[in-house]
């Protein structure tokens, strides 16, 4: 089985109302240690674990189900903040890890998720070798329902190797992914 857990966000702003009481908290350290822990015990019974959502979607205030946030923390700023769950993950040996629909205007113009120097930096810098998922791609922070095969084929460019879809797309919806 596959739990789409845990929340590696660190909650940066008690106002990221798509983070929120999901996150283990504020302190990049204490969240890390969380993390790690969940995923050893969640495989440990044979659950393929999923830390999400990278690159940290506590940067950002705004809902991605919604719009698309943005943030303009730096490389320098998120290595020392939101990366540390996410390596911890990775050391842990999660089995995948969610993209972010945030757009990081220091690092890219894209959101992580349609982002292949996010995606490249997950693999190379925290060296995590599993399977990349989207978030549900029919979030407004993605294209939104209407955007839906663009920003599938756009995630499977940048790296992406699964989709996520939700269960309130229409079957033509799903449809347009494949195509």
């Amino acid at each position: 089985g596959l739990d789409l857990a845990p929340v590696a966000d660190v909650l940066v702003d008690p106002g990221a109302a798509i983070v929120g009481v999901r996150s283990f908290g504020s302190d990049p350290a204490l969240v890390a240690r969380h993390v790690g822990a969940f995923v050893e015990g969640l495989q440990s019974v044979g659950v393929a674990a999923c830390a999400k959502h990278f690159p940290g979607h506590g940067e950002a205030v705004g809902d991605s189900h919604l719009e698309l946030p943005v943030s303009g923390a730096g490389l320098e700023t998120l290595s020392t903040r939101a990366l540390p769950p996410f390596a911890a993950a990775v050391e842990a040996g999660a089995q995948v890890v969610m993209t972010a629909h945030v757009r990081f205007t220091a690092v890219d113009d894209e959101p992580a998720t349609l982002s292949a120097r996010w995606i490249g930096l997950l693999r190379s810098t925290l060296g995590f070798d599993g399977v990349v998922m989207t978030d549900a791609l029919e979030m407004q922070g993605a294209g939104g329902p209407a955007g839906i095969g663009e920003s599938a084929v756009r995630a499977l460019a940048a790296g992406a190797d699964a989709l996520c879809l939700g269960a309130d797309l229409s079957p033509e919806q799903v449809l347009a992914t494949r195509d």
